[in-house]
């Protein structure tokens, strides 16, 4: 489901690009062989899809809990249970949950905390930082489904704004921002996220058959393609991205 027009979509991906963003994951989101991840949210979307392969293919372990049908108490049940360490929140959901009670000493003995899949605010970094142990990683992962993902992490640099940074992109490709005025193409601080790679997704499913259409190409044998986010986004002086 598409979190910018909430409709369905089908993307299609190459197992090699997979497996190397797999792999990047593995280094950049600090993930220890044998760790076991839980990952409170959507288990419809690519995110979840990511989360899951980056933790079974370091050798460790998918847990899952329902929380809808459970509520948030069978989510610190969860953690405790099933020895999860890596959690995996939306913002919204770790805003609601962390000021529960019953969630304190399950969140307290976790060792990394990933946000994905919305704006993570600048309050939710300060309340993440008053409940989680001091020595627990925290990290802002974005990414589109189609494209690469950026990894901020606690200690990286940051701005005044009240959005989190998306951090820096996996070295495997890079941005380019388009400026928002055509009148003024020199002002390369802000603008709409244009990424380059040669680990997109192929291209959309539809009626059958992939359409490539939004991932464009310099010559039709090159093996990097643009596309272009929709995402405006203001570049910080240390090189990261809000």
């Amino acid at each position: 489901t598409s979190g910018s027009t909430g409709a369905p979509k089908l993307v299609t991906y190459a197992a090699r690009t997979l497996q190397v963003k797999v792999q990047a994951s593995m280094r950049l989101m600090r993930v220890p062989a044998g760790a076991r991840v839980l990952i409170a949210g959507s288990h419809g979307n690519y995110g979840f899809l990511h989360h899951a392969m980056v933790f079974l293919l370091s050798g460790g372990a998918l847990c899952l809990t329902d929380v809808k049908a459970g509520g948030f108490r069978a989510l610190s049940d969860a953690i405790f249970r099933l020895g999860a360490r890596h959690v995996r929140f939306t913002p919204s959901m770790f805003r609601t949950f962390a000021p529960l009670p019953e969630a304190q000493n399950a969140l307290r003995c976790l060792e990394a905390v990933r946000f994905s899949g919305e704006p993570l605010l600048r309050s939710d970094l300060d309340l993440a930082q008053t409940v989680l142990n001091p020595n627990c990683l925290i990290q802002n992962v974005y990414g589109s489904t189609e494209s690469a993902l950026f990894v901020w992490s606690l200690g990286d640099a940051m701005d005044a704004s009240a959005t989190v940074p998306m951090g820096h992109i996996y070295p495997l490709s890079s941005y380019a921002l388009k400026p928002l005025d055509d009148a003024d193409p020199d002002a390369t601080d802000t603008g709409e996220l244009l990424i380059r790679s040669a680990h997109h997704a192929l291209g959309d499913l539809k009626a059958g058959a992939m359409d490539p259409e939004r991932f464009v190409r310099d010559t039709p044998e090159a093996s990097e393609a643009v596309y272009a986010t929709g995402d405006i986004v203001r570049r910080l002086p240390g090189g990261g991205l809000v």
